[in-house]
Order: structure tokens, then sequence, then C-alpha cells
């Protein structure tokens, strides 16, 4: 076999294996021994040499294989060179970002201020991370992660998926930059993938106090992982595709128009660009208002600049994201009547779903117009009778149940506030003004169901949806009252709708028994507030009772995993099942099956 014919030559084989073992042993040394500056500083400086052999076995995997001709004798090598070393200098530029901290690590250990065996498991996290990342490039080769790049991209749910799983790994390795870090010693691995996964799927639990653990530039890594998130990185690239004048694929079209329910291509691009301008424009007015109302708290400059500190709430209330960068988070404003009406207004914004707002802009702007308004949508009629009923049963039973308990020594007027407050941001948004660590079981139960529900579809926040309920509501008394149809808004509910509804409610309901099962097997907490850290999870509602931080390593795997589902399972599954219907070329002949 002559060489042009191999996917790579021997030698190119022997360089990487070389490269490989060789950073392998490295890392094998730094993680059996305790951090000891010296030999430490002398390891890192061996993997930093080490670079240009790894960047030039790579390289030269990358042009073996794409030298290879392909049918009709050209090479791929023009055609693909640009993705497959467009990979190997991200590749580069997260191995130099890795190193970094560990030379970072070094410094603050041979400064003598921080105890070596304190800093031990940071180092050890920057190791794992630059000789993960080492394997990525020399195993997976630069051609072969462009080859999977093209099939993730040729699928809407893969892409999706692919997307949102780029951008934690991405926020998970900036997050682990002492650069994003007050204290060396709280740059865990484990700790920067928990907060990033979190953060990208807008979802609000913390290991650690945001204020406290990171800098201002890890703040505004998470601030963009949240609006990345929220906003949805499928907009977002789409819209950025658009804007520079690529066309976009007919199943990346479709996969959009089905996700903002638009009927052709114009459509959806007006779509993308409302969608986007909104988001800006409610953010800014929310930035503008919180900056007003925080200015009326002192204690709020005292911790962190008013303009980010707007900035950065407003953006993590309309993405229903619940990270704040204050000391003691929304507790303080609990009575607030400045702060928490902006809050609850930014949430419910954020929360109604884009297809929703923009139908309600449209109508505001010919009401200003004086022109004719027309019916609105079924869906949007749904969304807003489901949420309406939500707040109002969330409010009463939160001031019911919690008025002598977690709302004890608050005033009438506070109380009602905090009520009202709670049910807004159980539906995804994060935020709390009471320590529900302290609330009683059935309270937790009610927040449960909430946060269960969630937001509503094409919004940011996660939960089985607010039209999920109604239809699966709708498709229960059909079946009581013995009706054909499932009907909502004197309207018929078609019998696709129904089976997506049910998909998607059976699917999270396997997501939360599983991780649920998962957390009381493995974990030591009480079992309510275990199932309650699993719903809120899986929901991406970010509210927990305070175990987050003592979780273990599996826990916290477990707890990843279940926000990673929750803010794209329902979804993914609802485009997987739009863009692979198939027409039945024969009809089995059916049979009874007794139910119930």
């Amino acid at each position: 076999m002559s060489r042009r014919s191999r996917p790579f030559g021997v030698s190119d084989e022997r360089a990487a294996v070389v490269v490989l073992a060789s950073w392998g042993v490295f890392t094998v040394v730094e993680l059996l021994l305790a951090l000891r500056p010296t030999l430490a500083l002398v390891l890192t400086v061996l993997e930093t040499a080490a670079i240009p052999a790894f960047s030039f076995a790579v390289l030269a995997l990358a042009k073996s294989e794409l030298a290879v001709p392909e049918g009709d004798g050209k090479p791929r090598f023009r055609t693909h060179w640009v993705r497959s070393y467009g990979l190997h200098a991200l590749l580069l530029l997260l191995i130099s970002g890795s190193l970094a901290g560990q030379y970072q690590v070094i410094h603050a250990a041979f400064d003598g201020q921080l105890d070596p065996h304190s800093l031990s498991a940071s180092y050890r996290s920057y190791c794992v991370a630059t000789f993960v990342l080492v394997v990525i490039g020399l195993v997976g080769s630069p051609q072969r992660l462009a080859r999977l790049v093209a099939m993730v991209a040729d699928q809407p749910a893969r892409l999706m998926a692919g997307t949102f799983g780029l951008a934690v790994l991405v926020g998970t390795l900036l997050l682990a930059l002492p650069l994003s870090l007050n204290r060396f010693q709280d740059a865990s691995l484990l700790d920067a993938l928990f907060t990033s996964v979190s953060a990208v799927c807008v979802t609000g639990l913390t290991v650690y106090n945001v204020a406290d653990t990171y800098s201002t530039f890890g703040q505004a890594v998470i601030l963009a992982l949240m609006q990345g998130g929220g906003l949805g990185i499928m907009v977002l690239t789409t819209f950025f595709a658009i804007l520079g004048g690529r066309r976009l694929q007919t199943r990346r079209a479709k996969a959009m128009a089905e996700l903002l329910d638009v009927d052709s291509l114009s459509q959806l691009k007006r779509s993308l660009f409302a969608i986007v301008v909104f988001t800006l424009a409610v953010e800014l007015l929310g930035a503008v208002a919180l900056y007003l109302a925080f200015d009326q708290h002192p204690h709020v400059a005292a911790e962190v600049d008013l303009v980010w500190a707007a900035v950065f709430h407003a953006v993590s209330a309309f993405c229903n994201a619940g990270f704040t960068n204050l000391q003691d988070g929304m507790i303080p404003f609990g009575g607030s009547w400045s702060v928490m009406p902006v809050l609850m207004l930014l949430i419910t914004a954020g929360g109604l779903g884009f297809p929703v707002a923009l139908e309600l802009a449209g109508r505001a702007g010919r009401f200003v117009r004086r022109q004719r308004q027309t019916r609105l949508s079924l869906h949007s009629r749904v969304v807003l009778v489901t949420s309406g009923l939500l707040l109002a049963s969330g409010t009463g039973l939160f001031f019911v149940l919690e008025y002598d308990g977690a709302m004890q020594g608050m005033s009438l007027g506070d109380r009602i506030l905090a009520a009202l407050f709670q049910s807004v941001t159980c539906r995804t948004a994060g935020f709390s003004t009471i320590d529900f660590g302290a609330a009683q079981p059935a309270m937790l139960l009610v927040a449960c169901g909430l946060m269960f529900v969630g937001a509503s579809p094409g919004s940011a926040g996660g939960g089985i949806k607010t039209t999920t309920v109604a239809v699966l509501y709708a498709t229960l008394r059909a079946e009581l009252l013995r009706k054909n149809k499932a009907e909502l808004g004197d309207r018929s509910i078609g019998n696709h709708t129904v089976r997506r509804a049910v998909a998607v409610g059976f699917m999270a309901l396997a997501i939360l028994a599983t991780v649920s099962f998962l957390l009381l097997w493995s974990q030591e907490q009480p079992a309510t507030q275990l199932v309650f850290e699993a719903v809120s999870a899986m929901s991406t509602a970010g509210l927990s009772t305070g175990i987050t931080a003592d979780l273990t390593w599996f826990g916290k795997i477990t707890i990843c995993v279940a926000m990673f589902m929750g803010r794209i399972g329902p979804l993914t599954l609802a485009l997987v099942v739009a863009n692979r219907t198939s027409r039945a070329r024969h009809r089995l002949v059916e049979e009874r099956i007794a139910i119930g």
C-alpha cells in the first residue's frame, strides 16, 4: 500500500504515540504526587515545551489524511483545511489556557500565602483538562473532529445538543482559569463544569457563591453563557449566519421555523431579527430600571458596581437563569417594591416565549396606531391563561402555607409580595427571597409542581411547558367526556400535538425518576431535599434547599446531566419528531388492550 493511499504515515503515527505517551507520563506523575512547587514547575515547563511537537503531530496527521484523493482524484485538503485547522487552533487556545492555569497555581504555591495542599485539587484539575485536550487532538485528529462537526450539523437535534455541549466545554475551561477566580483554591474543574452547565442551561444552581468566588471576568463569562443559553445558541448562530449573508440549510431552516412557528424563510428572518432586538431592548430597559432600584439600597453599591449589578441581573432575570452577583442574593430585597416588580416583569417576559411576546408586541403596536385588532392565536391564549392560573394558584398556596413559616416576621404587604415573587420565580427563574431549606414539605411539593410545569415554548425557561400541561388536561377532559378530539379555546387539538405532549411529559418524568433515584442512592441528605434538587435541575429552575455544595462528585455530575437534559430534552424530542415523520406504507390490524 502506497503512502498516499494510507490514512497517515507510520512516522506520523509514531510521533503522535510518543507525544501522547510523554504527556500521559507527565500527567500521571502530577496526579500521583501532591503539589510540590518545584517539581510541578518542571513538569509544566516540559508540557509547554511539548506543545510544538503536539502541534506538528496533529497537523501531520491531518495533512496526510486530507491529502487522500477523493473519487474524482482531487485531494480534500483545500476543501477542508479551514475547518480542520480552525479546530486545531481552538484546541491550542484551550490547552494554552489550561497551562496558564497550572502556572498561576504554581506561582501561588511559591508565593507562600496559601498552603500548597489546598491548591492540589486546582492543580490536578488543570492537569487533567490539559491531558484530555491533548488526547482529543491526537486521537481524534482535526479531520475526524471536522467530520463529527459536519455530522452534528446535519441534524437539528444533534446541532442543538452539540452547540450547547460546546458552549459548556468552553465555559468550563474559562471558568476554571485563575483569571475567573478570586481564590486559587476554588479552581476545581468539576465545580467549573457545574457552573458552566448551570449557566448555559439557565438553571442557577451553584456550588459556590458567585460574588465571593468569581472575579469580574468570571462573572462576565457566566453572563455570556446565560445570554447564549437563554436566547438560544441555535437562534444566535442562525441570526449571525443570516446577518453574514450565508444561506441556511433546508433542515436547519425547517427546524427553526418549527421552533418559532413561522411558515416561510422570509418570515423566519424577520422573526429572528425581532427576537434579538426584543431581547436586547427588554434587557436594556430592565437594566436601567434595576439600576434605579438598586440605587435605593446602599449595600449594593458597597458590594459591586451598580451598572454591572443591573446588567447582570437584567440578563439573568430575562433568561430565567437565577444567577446573582450579590453577596446575599435576593433575600435582602424581599420587601422591596422597587426591585421585585422589575425582576418579576423580566422573568415573565422571558418565560412567555418569543412567539407570544412578539404577538403581544404586534398588538400593542396596532393599538398605538389605532388599527383593528385581530384575535390572539390559540397558542398565545393557552400560554396566557395557563400562566395566569399557575401564577394565581402558586401565590395563594405560598401565602397560606408559609404565612407563619418561611415568611414569618414579614408585614402583610411583604408577605403578599414574597408569595407573588416565589410563584413567579418557581417557574424556572431560580431567584429566591425566602429560605427554601426552612419551608415545610407541603410547600416544597407545590414548588416542585410549578417547577415541573415551567415556562412556555420558545422561551428561556425549562420544564415541560405550559402548553404541554394544557394539552394533557384537554386530553384528559376529552376522555372523561367521551369526546373524539381534545379541545382548547373553542378549537380541536390534532392527534400529533397530543402525542407530542404525551411524549414530552413521559420523557420528563423518566428523567426526573432516574435523577431522583441516583441522588437518593448516592447521597446522604434528606430524601425531600434531594427530590427537590432533582426537580429543580431537570426543570432548570435553580432553586435549592441549600444542599448543592454538599453533593458528592457523583451527585454533581448527576445534577449536571439533569440540567443538560432538562434544557434540551423536550425541545430536542419535539424537533426529532417533527423532522423524522414517515408515512406508513400499510396499516396494521387494530386490537383492544385493557386500560385502567
